[in-house]
């Protein structure tokens, strides 16, 4: 019988290991930082114009690492670049492997910094921005809403 171990390595890679007569096989998943963003009762959420070959088009703004940018430095900018809104990363909500996709997901809970006058997506990849009620993401997304982010959005919106 074929038992797969999962865990979170330090540096945010996924890694599987299978058990099968002694051979071991190693995956390791990127992590994608996300800002949950909330303000006046609704969340940010951004709809991608290239899907990366999955079927997400609407998403939490965030994105990958570069260089050496923390988790949080990610957020900020990630968020900014898909808005144009400055936020601050106070928390990280939860951590998971995302159902569709070969990527780790780390979600921040964020506070706007300043008010966000006008949304305006500077990344190529972003089509539209916009502000939802909690309850109308399902119409957005594609998948799941990770049940500890949805925790947080039902207390806070």
């Amino acid at each position: 019988m074929l038992e797969v171990k999962q865990t979170i390595m330090k540096g945010g890679f996924v890694q599987n290991r299978s058990k099968n007569r002694g051979n071991r096989r190693r995956i390791q998943h990127p992590t994608v930082m996300v800002g949950i963003v909330p303000y006046r009762g609704k969340v940010l959420i951004v709809k991608r114009t290239k899907p990366n070959g999955h079927n997400l088009t609407w998403v939490f703004p965030g994105g990958k690492k570069q260089g050496r940018e923390t988790q949080m430095a990610t957020v900020v900018r990630e968020v900014r670049e898909e808005t144009g809104c400055e936020v601050k990363p106070l928390v990280k909500i939860s951590k998971r492997e995302h159902p569709d996709c070969d990527v780790v997901v780390s979600y921040f809970l964020c506070r706007m910094e300043g008010l966000p006058n006008r949304l305006a997506p500077l990344a190529k990849d972003t089509g539209e921005v916009r502000w939802a009620k909690p309850t109308d993401l399902s119409r957005f997304f594609t998948t799941d809403i990770d049940p500890r982010v949805a925790d947080v959005l039902a207390t806070l919106c």
